[in-house]
């Protein structure tokens, strides 16, 4: 999957709600001709048998692509070292004037925004799950770590109140999860996947949710102390993977691009 994401100096390129849009789509009579240089996947970019691709017309609109890996023209890179997700081997994608037939391209209104809709709800789940690992991790910690006076960690109250901390973060993002599941299940009472209501519930949920486990997981690894670093406990993968979710959501700008969705949905803004 290539989003939009952060521009390049000097070069003009589409935006969707803020984000350049990197790949180019030329509709011809000979088919759709996609081009773009150096794109970076989410993720499995280089395994991927078939790249789903945000691009944009002459014109600016968005539409969203199905190029198969093995079109003519469609040049993968090394792979990249990644923070997180080692399992998802990634490459930069470039397209030179890559052929693809009408029926690989959606062009409906709305389908971008409905493309973040589902994403947010898909990664936060996966992040949710890592979550409650690390509570697993973090509980079976606290049980079994004697501290002075012979108590178990957990009992010493200013302990407890870390582990209380982390515990209600999570639960937050839990909660604001089936929050999300359920305005999708139920979104026609909010205009529709690809409308923008959900849209913006969906990337301010999505960024919620990972504000949540992110601050949970760190105030249980400054507990854990030299075992929430160490590789054995695998708290330190979680947080590496679910802080490359986090990015990949929320893009380069930190939270800046849903800061933007949340102000210009709820406050009319007009040229955000």
């Amino acid at each position: 999957l290539i989003l939009p994401g952060a521009g390049i100096a000097e070069t003009g390129t589409p935006l969707f709600l803020g984000r350049s849009v990197g790949t180019h789509i030329k509709f011809t009579n000979r088919g759709n001709i996609i081009t773009g240089k150096n794109l970076r996947p989410i993720g499995c970019g280089k395994d991927a048998d078939l790249l789903c691709v945000v691009c944009a017309s002459d014109e600016g609109k968005p539409f969203i692509a199905f190029v198969p890996s093995e079109t003519e023209g469609v040049i993968k890179g090394d792979t990249i070292k990644d923070t997180g997700l080692d399992a998802c081997k990634n490459a930069d994608i470039t397209f030179e004037n890559v052929t693809i037939p009408a029926e690989n391209v959606i062009d409906r209104n709305g389908a971008v925004m409905g493309l973040y809709s589902w994403l947010n709800l898909f990664l936060s789940g996966v992040s949710l799950g890592a979550a409650f690992n690390f509570f697993e991790i973090l509980s079976a910690w606290a049980e079994t770590r004697v501290i002075k006076g012979g108590e178990s960690l957990k009992e010493n109250p200013l302990c407890a109140s870390v582990l209380a901390e982390v515990a209600e973060e999570i639960a937050t993002g839990k909660l604001l999860g089936y929050s999300l599941a359920r305005t999708m299940a139920k979104s026609e009472d909010y205009g529709g996947t690809e409308g923008e209501a959900v849209y913006t519930f969906a990337q301010m949920i999505g960024s919620r949710v990972h504000q949540s486990i992110i601050r949970a997981i760190n105030r249980g690894m400054e507990l854990m102390g030299s075992a929430g670093y160490a590789k054995e406990w695998h708290v330190e993968k979680h947080w590496r993977d679910i802080k490359t979710i986090q990015s990949h959501l929320c893009g380069i700008g930190a939270d800046v691009p849903v800061k933007m969705d949340i102000a210009r949905y709820f406050y009319h803004c007009k040229t955000l």
